[in-house]
């Protein structure tokens, strides 16, 4: 319920109080990579950073990691939802 709240009262959304970047989401394949979803936010003028997007996905249980490299960084994405 928190996250819900806290993501309700963020200003610059796309619309969706539940998913801000809904429409890339469903814009994105099954399983995705960092640097397909990146292009999908630049393609569609989100100033976001990927990160902080990746973050809001994984919170809400939207995706999970499939791969990472040796420093631990998130490579490769499987939908969740």
């Amino acid at each position: 319920m928190l996250t819900q709240q806290l993501l309700r009262f963020e200003i610059d959304g796309t619309g969706s109080n539940v998913n801000r970047w809904e429409d890339i989401f469903g814009q994105l394949p099954k399983e995705f990579t960092r640097e397909q979803a990146q292009q999908l936010l630049k393609a569609n003028g989100v100033s976001t950073p990927l990160r902080n997007v990746i973050y809001k996905w994984r919170l809400l249980g939207c995706i999970e990691t499939l791969e990472v490299d040796e420093n631990k960084k998130a490579l490769r994405f499987k939908k969740v939802k």
